[in-house]
């Protein structure tokens, strides 16, 4: 009986922490390799408003709704930057601050990760 209490504890701290059973067989299976888990909060999304500032070096843009909330973006090397109908790139992104901007993003439990970014 003590072992099951025991089980069923960990279990439930492994979920506060975020880990599912799943995860953890998982990493056991495929010792010294990483494994990436990415775990989404919701549904793909969109937020449009202004661009607030690129800081190219930590992979980052912020973006300012018309009611000037600002959402923070994590840019990833498969997100699609797109400049007035061409590719761009996050650098590039630097010079259209206070440009109008759309951004499709998914939450995830790390941060907004930015999926495609259109400046128009």
């Amino acid at each position: 009986m003590r072992k099951v209490w025991l089980s069923l504890l960990a279990v439930f701290m492994l979920t506060l922490l975020g880990v599912t059973p799943g995860m953890a067989k998982q990493k056991a299976q495929a010792p010294g390799t990483k494994v990436a888990t990415v775990q989404a909060l919701a549904r793909p999304q969109t937020v449009s408003g202004t661009i607030s500032m690129v800081a190219a070096a930590n992979h980052l843009v912020i973006v300012k709704d018309a009611s000037g909330t600002p959402f923070d973006f994590r840019v990833g090397k498969f997100t699609k930057i797109d400049i007035n109908g061409q590719k761009a790139t996050l650098k590039q992104l630097s010079s259209e601050i206070n440009n109008s901007v759309s951004v499709r993003f998914v939450p995830l439990v790390s941060g907004d990760l930015a999926r495609a970014i259109k400046v128009s």
